[in-house]
């Protein structure tokens, strides 16, 4: 009984010192520090060398790099995949072999683990993920190449609507060619170009500039649209270009029949002018005030004034003539109450009545509308409790007034060119030619009853959004789950906005403009998830504010138990539609288009509405707490 444990003891310290002489030859610890984009790096697990070969831990060096790593036991392996760039590389321990998209390679030496850690060669996995590293003798620096190789460049001839232009020391990188934005200036004997930084990170973010590539490198395809905006012919003026929108300022001449829009950050190589005719719009000229700016102005007849330049994708905008709502006017009258509506311009209208809630909804096609938000009545004999007018749909005009009446109404409708006016009916005169309705008596109120909701349907128009196997377009599916999600929402007694309500794209600043301006209560902005790979799957919710938080909670617990999907969780992101909303908001990803199981789903009627379902119980539980 005694001899057993002694021999047990022996035989442990044998193997123990018999592995320790192997680690201490096959891998030694290495103080160096490592460098990344110009700050040290500090890894919990330390560096190691093996065979020459400096190895760090994989995980760690995960968190700089970005994406996502999974392990298979059943291979033995693990697989990287980069949210940022279309790569996935499968790492194969203990051996020097991995794949990078699916091209077999070879690092300087085996990718090892060490205690439940895997180790990966350090310059040869960033290397192969397009990083430069250099290493010293105390320290390894990591960060992007400042200059591209000479030997690659060449000189493009293009032939354009401009005539030939000539692109020199152009560079291609995953098959789009960049210019020097420098020598093709010069070319036309302009001055440089140069960017403020805000304009330089959204064109580095947009992948148009490649730092990588070195300092003013754009897609030359990029660098013809910055230098070919233009006019389009229709009965609207069209802007294509480089042209941040939001910096674009303007001015009225004339007394309003002409207005003058600055476009910073714009080269016009020759001046345009477009006649337009008899029409409201008159003519449009384009042209360069200097090689960093250009200057288009619009003529008018003054009839009707013209809106505001409308982004319609990150590169385009148009300038559109509507009318605009100017004022409401109320009178109390002997036999009943008269509300006046006064536009600017010609004055269209489609009237809708709605029960419980009551409430009567005026339509307004091809209008702006100047008027606040919320107007009370100024009269105790009014038949209504507020009205609420809002900027429905920006791309086209599209203005709606929502009275909220106590009772059902006696009500009737008369029209002049610009002027709508609504007369409400006392029920002790009746009047034959005005439209009838009993009044019923007032019914309990609903969960959502005087809430704004606005539903953001994710992408639209010229952008599809992500794209299924099948070929179909998030875009689509985006439109159809929000369509149902309204339908709930307005028979729960909400006043809902939509974002969209065709194959539109508005603008990012739009959608968010029209919750902000409106005063939206709640802003749910839908969205199909997709990846790189078919692999990833489940459900996701984003929020950003502090006050999203409680509602991105109650969506996605009711997102989760509907569709019985992976939990992918709530994440934090500073998405535009989040960050800036000024109301509780929340974006949802309920499955993955990219995935071909959760594809079948999504095609399903049934489950587009367990989505929309799932969204609306959760706001419906929001506004209970």
């Amino acid at each position: 009984m005694v001899r057993f444990p002694i021999f047990a003891v022996v035989v442990a310290a044998l193997i123990w010192f018999s592995t320790v002489p192997i680690f201490a030859q096959d891998q030694d610890v290495v103080s160096c520090q490592i460098v990344w984009k110009n700050r040290s790096l500090s890894l919990e697990n330390p560096l190691l060398k093996q065979n020459g070969v400096i190895l760090a831990p994989l995980r760690e060096l995960m968190a700089y790099t970005g994406g996502e790593l999974t392990y298979s036991r059943r291979d033995d392996t693990y697989t990287l995949v980069l949210k940022t760039k279309p790569q996935t590389m499968v790492i194969y321990p203990h051996s020097p072999n991995y794949t990078l998209n699916q091209v077999p390679r070879k690092f300087q030496t085996a990718s090892t683990p060490v205690d439940g850690i895997l180790y990966v060669p350090l310059a040869g996995f960033l290397t192969a993920l397009g990083y430069e590293v250099r290493v010293m003798p105390d320290r390894i620096f990591v960060g992007a190449p400042e200059v591209a190789p000479k030997a690659n460049t060449v000189t493009l001839t293009l032939d354009t609507a401009l005539g030939a232009l000539s692109v020199s020391d152009a560079v291609q990188k995953n098959g789009v060619w960049y210019g020097n934005l420098d020598s093709f200036f010069k070319t036309f004997n302009l001055p440089v170009l140069g960017l403020p930084v805000p304009i330089e990170k959204t064109l580095v973010s947009a992948g148009f500039w490649v730092k990588a590539l070195g300092p003013k490198r754009f897609q030359v395809c990029s660098v013809i649209r910055l230098i070919g905006t233009g006019l389009s012919r229709s009965g609207l003026v069209g802007v294509q270009g480089w042209i941040p929108f939001k910096e674009v300022t303007s001015e009225s001449l004339q007394n309003g029949k002409t207005r003058r829009f600055t476009l910073p950050y714009t080269h016009v190589l020759h001046s345009e002018v477009v006649d337009y005719g008899a029409g409201v719009l008159t003519q449009a000229s384009l042209s360069a005030i200097s090689p960093t700016a250009s200057v288009l102005e619009v003529k008018s007849n003054g009839d009707t004034p013209l809106s505001e330049l409308l982004s319609t994708g990150p590169r385009r905008g148009e300038i559109c003539h509507y009318s605009v709502l100017t004022s409401l006017k109320e009178t109390a009258q002997k036999n009943g109450y008269k509300i006046s509506l006064k536009s600017k311009g010609p004055l269209s209208y489609r009237v809708y009545f709605f029960e419980n809630p009551n409430r009567m909804v005026i339509d307004l096609p091809n209008m702006v509308t100047r008027l606040p938000n919320v107007l009370t009545p100024q009269n105790s004999a009014a038949p209504y409790r507020r009205i609420r007018t809002s900027q429905f749909q920006f791309q086209p005009a599209w203005t709606r007034v929502v009275i909220d009446m106590d009772d059902v109404a006696t009500f009737g409708v008369s029209r002049k060119f610009d002027e709508l006016s609504l007369i409400f009916a006392k029920e002790s005169t009746p009047n034959r030619s005005l439209a009838k309705a009993k009044p019923k008596p007032k019914p309990k109120p609903l969960p959502l009853e005087g809430k704004l909701i606005v539903i953001d349907p994710g992408h639209g128009g010229d952008d599809p959004g992500a794209i299924g196997a099948n070929g179909t377009y998030e875009k689509d599916y985006t439109l159809d789950i929000s369509k149902r999600l309204e339908r709930s929402l307005t028979e729960a007694g909400a006043h809902v906005m939509m974002c969209r309500l065709g194959d539109q794209n508005p603008s990012l600043e739009a959608r968010t403009d029209m919750a902000n301006v409106n005063h939206a209560d709640v802003l749910l902005s839908v969205h199909i998830n997709s990846f790189f790979t078919p692999f990833s799957s489940g459900s996701e919710t984003y929020y950003y504010k502090y006050k999203d938080e409680p509602l991105a909670h109650l969506v996605h617990q009711e997102m989760v138990a509907a569709l019985h999907l992976p939990d992918k969780g709530m994440k934090r992101a500073r998405l535009y539609v989040l960050r800036n909303s000024t109301m509780p908001s929340v974006l949802v990803e309920p499955l993955f288009i990219t995935n071909k199981q959760e594809l079948l789903l999504l095609e399903q009627p049934y489950v587009r509405q367990k989505i929309a379902d799932a969204v609306f119980q959760g706001t419906i539980k929001f506004f209970k707490k």
